[in-house]
C-alpha cells in the first residue's frame, strides 16, 4: 500500500500483497466512501483493484490537528511518516480540486463529515 511518489497526473504505489507497483491516476480517485446507504468515511481514499493481484486497498488520512510524533530518519517510522505526509497531500489535495463524495462536499469546513461513521456505526 505504500504511496512511493506523488506525481502531477498519478502517483506510484506499491501493492501489499503482491509487492507489484503501479502508477495509480488522480482522475480515478476521490475522497471519501460509502460504507453503507447514509453513512461514508470522508478520511478514506479507495483505490482501483491492483491490475496483478486484483487486491484492493484503502488510504486514510491523518486525523486533524498537530501530529505527535517524530521519526528518525530511515527507520521504518520514518517511511511510514512518509506515506501518511503523502496520502495527506493527496486527500487535501483531491478535496481542493472538488473530486469528493457527495459527504465530503457537504462536509464541513474542515472537510470532515458532520457525523462520522465510527459515530453513526457506534463503533467509538
Amino acid at each position: 500500500m505504500p504511496i512511493i511518489k506523488l506525481r502531477e497526473t498519478d502517483f506510484e504505489q506499491q501493492c501489499i500483497v503482491c509487492g507489484g507497483t503501479r502508477a495509480v491516476l488522480l482522475r480515478d480517485l476521490q475522497a471519501g466512501v460509502t460504507i453503507a446507504a447514509g453513512v461514508a468515511d470522508p478520511d478514506v481514499i479507495a483505490l482501483p483493484p491492483c491490475l496483478k493481484c486484483g487486491a484492493c486497498e484503502f488510504l486514510i488520512r491523518s486525523p486533524a490537528g498537530p501530529t505527535t510524533t517524530a521519526a528518525v530518519a530511515g527507520t521504518r517510522d520514518d517511511r511510514a511518516q512518509s506515506h501518511r505526509l503523502l496520502v495527506d497531500q493527496l486527500h487535501a489535495r483531491l478535496t481542493r480540486e472538488g473530486r469528493t463524495s457527495v459527504v465530503v462536499a457537504n462536509a464541513s469546513g474542515d472537510g470532515r463529515a458532520t457525523a462520522p461513521a465510527s459515530e453513526v456505526l457506534g463503533t467509538t
